[in-house]
This record gives C-alpha cells, sequence and structure tokens, in this order.
C-alpha cells in the first residue's frame, strides 16, 4: 500500500484505492480524452545488456505498445493516451539494432503513433538512412549514454549528437528528442548556444528537448528560456518533471503548442518524485525515502506527481480548455503530421470544474 516506510519505489507501482481517489479528485476532469504521450519508452529487456537498470528489469521482459495501455491505463482510467511517440530504453551497452528493430516492429501495429530510433555516434549514417526510409521512422532518440567519456552527465551534445544526425533530419525533416545535461542544462551557456545554432542552421529539422529542457531543477529552464526564444523549430515535453516552473517558463516564452504532454513511461511507474534542490535537483528514491516517517506523506506514481505540476503550471498561466487540448492532445500530433482528434465538445466545462478544486 502507498505510503509504507519498506516501498521500492522501482518496483512497478501496483495502483490501489488511494491513486485512484487522487487522480479523480484531481486530473479526470483535467486531462482531456484522446490525448497524445510524447515521450514513452518499449524495449525488450534482452537487449539492455547489463546490468540491466532496475526499473526495466522490474517489468515483463518484453515491453509492448499492448503493456504501455495496460500500465498507463491503471492511473489514467478513461484518459489513457491514444497515440504516443515511442523509442527504445536506452543504456550504455544498448543492443542499438535489435532495439530499434523491436520498435519499428510495434510502431507497424500503431497507426496513430509514431517511433524514434536511437542513434550514436558509432552508427554508420547510410544504415540509418535506409533504415528511415524502410521502418518509417520520424526521427531520433539520442542520450548522454552514447558519448565517450566516463562521466557522461558532463557531455556536450556535439559528443553523443552526430553532425550527420542533423543533415539526416534536415533532408527529411524529422525530429530529434534531446535529453541535454551538463550541470544547468538549459541554464549552462554551451548548451544555449548548441541548440540556438542547431536549430538555425538546419530549419526543417523539428527539436524536442525533453523533460522541459531537463527542467528537474525549474530555476534552470527559468534561467535560460530567453536564450533561446524565437527558434520555430524548438519544442518541449512534460515528462517526469514534478515541479511547475519550467513548465511555466515555457509557456511564458512559447506558448501551449509548443509544450507537449509526455509521461516518460516506464519511469511513470515508480512511487517517487524529482524536486528541486538549490541550484540541483534530487530524486526521492536515491536517498530511500522512508514515508512512514510522516503522518501524511503517501506516494503515488511518478506519472501522476508529474500531472499534478503541470496542472498547476497551466493555471498559474491562466491556460484555458483549448490551451490544455494543446499541450495534451494537439501539438506533439500537429507536429508530426498526424491527423487531429475529433473536438472534445466538454472540454471546456471540464477545464472550469478543474479551475474550480
Amino acid at each position: 500500500m502507498s505510503g509504507e516506510g519498506d516501498i521500492n519505489p522501482y518496483e512497478w507501482a501496483e495502483i490501489g484505492d488511494y491513486d485512484r481517489e487522487i487522480w479523480d479528485r484531481y486530473l479526470t476532469d483535467f486531462v482531456p480524452p484522446d490525448s497524445f504521450d510524447a515521450h514513452a519508452h518499449l524495449w525488450r529487456t534482452a537487449d539492455l545488456g547489463e546490468p540491466t537498470p532496475v526499473l526495466a528489469a522490474n517489468g515483463p521482459d518484453v515491453v509492448t505498445r499492448a503493456v504501455y495501455d495496460e500500465r498507463l491505463s491503471q492511473w489514467m482510467p478513461d484518459r489513457c493516451p491514444t497515440g504516443g511517440l515511442f523509442f527504445p530504453f536506452p543504456t550504455r551497452v544498448l543492443d542499438v539494432d535489435a532495439a530499434n528493430r523491436h520498435l519499428a516492429d510495434e510502431m507497424k501495429g500503431d497507426p496513430d503513433s509514431r517511433g524514434l530510433m536511437i542513434v550514436t555516434p558509432r552508427q554508420d549514417p547510410a544504415e540509418v538512412e535506409k533504415q528511415i526510409q524502410e521502418d518509417g521512422f520520424v526521427g531520433f532518440k539520442v542520450y548522454h549514454l552514447f558519448a565517450d567519456r566516463e562521466d557522461t552527465f558532463f557531455a556536450p551534445s556535439e559528443e553523443f549528437i552526430p553532425t550527420w544526425a542533423w543533415e539526416l533530419a534536415e533532408t527529411y525533416e524529422l525530429t530529434i528528442m534531446l535529453h541535454m545535461v551538463l550541470p544547468r542544462a538549459l541554464a549552462e551557456p554551451q548548451n544555449q548556444k548548441y541548440i540556438r545554432e542547431k536549430c538555425l542552421r538546419y530549419p526543417n529539422a523539428k527539436l524536442i528537448l525533453a523533460h522541459a529542457a531537463r527542467g528537474f531543477c525549474g530555476k534552470h529552464t527559468v534561467e535560460g528560456i530567453d536564450a533561446i526564444r524565437g527558434l520555430d523549430n524548438v519544442y518541449f515535453d512534460t515528462s517526469a518533471v514534478c515541479e511547475p516552473h519550467a513548465f511555466e517558463a515555457i509557456l511564458k516564452v512559447f506558448g501551449p503548442t509548443r509544450l507537449f504532454f509526455g509521461a516518460d513511461f516506464c519511469v511513470t511507474e515508480m512511487r517517487s518524485r524529482c524536486v528541486d534542490l538549490a541550484d540541483g535537483f534530487l530524486w526521492l528514491e536515491s536517498i530511500q525515502a522512508d514515508f512512514s516517517q510522516s503522518r501524511f506523506a503517501k506516494p503515488v506514481p511518478l506519472g501522476i506527481e508529474s500531472l499534478f505540476a503541470l496542472k498547476q503550471a497551466c493555471l498559474n498561466q491562466n491556460l484555458d480548455a483549448t490551451d490544455v487540448e494543446e499541450v495534451f492532445c494537439l501539438g506533439a500530433r500537429r507536429m508530426l503530421g498526424l491527423p487531429l482528434p475529433r473536438p472534445v465538445p466538454d472540454v471546456q466545462e471540464a477545464y472550469q470544474i478543474a479551475k474550480e478544486k
């Protein structure tokens, strides 16, 4: 049960009455139907290598689109996304070809979703181009773990995003999903310069800055957002961010058409959250928080925690129902060229109810 001191945060959350009560009380009238998840992973444990990340190892050996639906529908009842942007689970020893193959196979049976393939500097660009054409990938998931250094959290983006990836993205109008690193994320001048230079040089490429520009410490996105103001091909997702400040900064500068709801499955399944801490951030599971020390703390799945933050940001920025639908349903689909869902007639009324809670 949530709130017990011996909770293992890396176990996929067993959804209980308290989780459903929290959803019904705070989120069911906020999240619109037909949402689109712009940040989610599918994988096979055999492709991840050793040691297998604990969170991934606690799930099924083969994580399919059906597994995703089954899990999210437990804590997003009646609001489970009807489409998404999926990509493999990155590890430093990932079997990249096998992981991309699994993702491509899953996307073949899902016309409402799209897939990003993992790319690394060690791949052959000609082979990557061939995969794009044959498998229908709409872009690339890049990740710092593929940089050639020991501590990849200090890797500038050019160490793990090859120039040829940008060139292919420009030619085929592809999307690049970037989880930037360096200690202060978007507040780092080096990251700001990289984003501006690449987005201006490759205007047909589309760049999604994952995790609200890695806004786990919201101050970093707040401080750095003006440095990339005016770029027409930069977007953001909300994945796994549990504080509203980064979302608010993005909404102020870029508006609701550039911020996409992203759940970050399977991180969604942890009972944890990330908190601002001075000029950085802390994941609660990293300190093995004992929730029994509080009379009131009952952790919920991280996917719910992130939605709390997004709702607060939308309320603080006075978004109306149309704006909220942009974030959840329309913006990412429009960027990817997917059909938009039919208008939801009661969305304005539902959002007004949420504002009054």
